[in-house]
């Protein structure tokens, strides 16, 4: 099994440290990669957080996804 980081956003649901329930998600470049962005905000639970983490992925993506000219088509 290799340990070459996989490419492309990884999202992760953590638990947010002294604060009872609260969590918030992070996106790495890639799974073992560096921190892209957190979330500033804390959710009461890990789908809520997973919901609007996924929401923050796919933004990412969008924003580095090539763009397909007329001619490309």
């Amino acid at each position: 099994m290799s340990t070459t980081p996989t490419p492309g956003p990884h999202l992760e649901i953590e638990r947010v440290a002294d604060s009872g329930d609260a969590w918030q998600w992070s996106i790495y470049d890639g799974k073992d990669g560096p921190l892209i962005q957190m979330s500033e905000h804390r959710y009461s639970s890990s789908d809520a957080a997973r919901r609007i983490g996924d929401k923050a992925v796919l933004a990412i993506r969008m924003r580095s996804a090539p763009e397909v000219s007329g001619d490309d088509v």
